[in-house]
């Protein structure tokens, strides 16, 4: 449930915090995986020699061709991009990728995104579970 808009500098109430991901697993080691949403590099341009990107996704069936790029928004170059097929047998069970990078430059400072597509299916999208 979300806040009515307030004036932050006079609302004593702290703000809702949105939920990006949520993962359940028997173990978690955040630090040993190294889990992170913003990369800190000491110059540019930058060489990344790995990364990888972990998905789930739900109410799918069939054989698919998943896309994953990443996009610099300042002017929607792809900087990187891989391809898997996925044979998805269950709507209702979820599907597990994991797309591996290797070697992606990035030229100058700015801000990255990570775009999902398939060529079998329009973009997709984050998806509420109950």
């Amino acid at each position: 449930m979300s806040q009515p808009p307030a004036d932050r500098e006079h609302d004593p109430r702290p703000p809702l915090p949105v939920l990006n991901a949520l993962l359940v697993c028997d173990e978690a080691i955040k630090e040993e995986i190294g889990i992170f949403e913003t990369m800190r590099v000491p110059r540019f341009p930058a060489r990344l020699p790995r990364l990888c990107v972990y998905v789930k996704m739900t109410d799918a069936e069939g054989q698919y061709e998943i896309i994953l790029q990443l996009i610099r928004l300042d002017d929607l170059q792809v900087i990187g991009e891989r391809r898997l097929t996925a044979a998805l047998g269950d709507r209702m069970a979820a599907g597990e990728l994991v797309f591996r990078f290797r070697t992606l430059t990035l030229l100058h400072p700015g801000r990255y995104e990570f775009r999902m597509c398939s060529r079998t299916a329009a973009p997709l999208a984050p998806r509420a579970s109950t």
